[in-house]
């Protein structure tokens, strides 16, 4: 009730400028449904999101969803980025999906939703790699949650 009271009175408080209003549009409304979606990339006119509690990765185009890819050994998705050719994701065990926790990894899918990688992080530490994003240098570099660290990975193999 304090959180509430205390951001109540910072919003009370701050700026007297309006936002302006949002330029945004719905292109997709899909079921309610678990999911939790997470990271969203487009190549084209094809849109991906990732769905942590689903394991799964949706493709939206022309608002029609179809499944993408399911994630393997447990992976939940996270961050994803497409470079080319490549669906680059960041994924880990995580319980809202596996009912448990566990590694992490990047996965490379092709643009079809074959998986052509898998790259575990290498060391013991706790890790849920989230964002990701791949520098123009083609190296992949993403945060991890547990570990309170950024990581980068290069350069990506660029399929």
């Amino acid at each position: 009730m304090k959180a509430i009271a205390a951001f109540l009175f910072l919003a009370w408080m701050g700026s007297e400028a309006a936002a302006a209003p949002c330029p945004c549009t719905t292109f997709f409304s899909g079921a309610a449904q678990p999911f939790i979606a997470e990271g969203v990339a487009r190549a084209g006119d094809r849109f991906f999101v990732a769905g942590v509690a689903a394991r799964r990765i949706v493709e939206i185009r022309s608002g029609r969803v179809r499944d993408f890819a399911r994630l393997p050994d447990d992976y939940s998705p996270f961050g994803i980025a497409v470079a080319g050719g490549t669906l680059w994701v960041t994924a880990a065990v995580v319980a809202q999906g596996a009912g448990h926790d566990g590694s992490s990894a990047l996965i490379a899918f092709d643009l079809y939703g074959k998986r052509i990688g898998t790259y575990p992080v290498p060391d013991q530490d706790r890790h849920a790699l989230g964002d990701l994003t791949i520098a123009p240098d083609g190296r992949s570099m993403f945060r991890t949650a547990w570990a309170a660290r950024s990581i980068c990975c290069g350069p990506a193999p660029m399929h």
